[in-house]
């Protein structure tokens, strides 16, 4: 009799511990589940914030384009007139009063700051460079002429090398290593 009580309880416990291994079982089944969904869920975000960021980087190498051709156009000659003559003049003369033209490629290096990690931020930080520097860095690495830069940063061509130069030093660069090469090795 008290074998039988025994076995009795011996099986109720071994039947207890059964159902509470198939109730775990079927909790982590379940927790799987919800894990794969939520974990597809957050991939599907992932990917789609990956191709929006695919799709700014896309549009601003194209903007970068337009500006160039847009900045050819203010582009001054020799006897100070733009390249296309005095319909342009007024366009070249309200935008270089206003520094339209510097605040725009303000903005755009703020955006690029935004996608590519503040890249142009810790150039500024390392080296102790100025926000005209930090300018001329980006202007060069996304190739822009140096006529470009000059008419962007509302300057001349001799203030243009003299800043260069100076550039040159503060990234303590010798005199025969250029700018752009500089920056495309360094990542920028």
């Amino acid at each position: 009799m008290f074998l039988g009580a025994i076995i009795v309880v011996g099986v109720f416990i071994f039947l207890t511990l059964v159902g509470r291994i198939l109730e775990l079982q079927k909790k982590l089944k379940t927790l799987k589940e919800d894990y794969n969904r939520q974990g597809e869920f957050y991939r599907a975000k992932l990917d789609a914030y990956f191709e929006k960021l695919c799709l700014v980087k896309i549009g601003m190498h194209s903007h970068t384009s337009q500006m160039k051709e847009f900045i050819n156009l203010l582009y001054y000659t020799e006897d100070n007139v733009p390249k296309l003559g005095r319909k342009l003049a007024d366009l070249v003369l309200s935008s270089k009063e206003n520094n339209k033209l510097y605040r725009y490629f303000e903005y755009m290096l703020s955006q690029h700051n935004l996608i590519y990690e503040n890249k142009y931020s810790s150039l500024k930080e390392r080296y102790s460079l100025t926000d005209k520097d930090v300018m001329i860095c980006f202007l060069l690495s996304n190739n822009f002429e140096s006529y470009h830069i000059w008419t962007i940063c509302n300057s001349n061509e001799n203030a243009y090398y003299t800043r260069c130069s100076r550039l040159r030093a503060k990234l303590q660069l010798s005199q025969n290593q250029s700018i752009v090469s500089f920056l495309k090795e360094n990542g920028y």
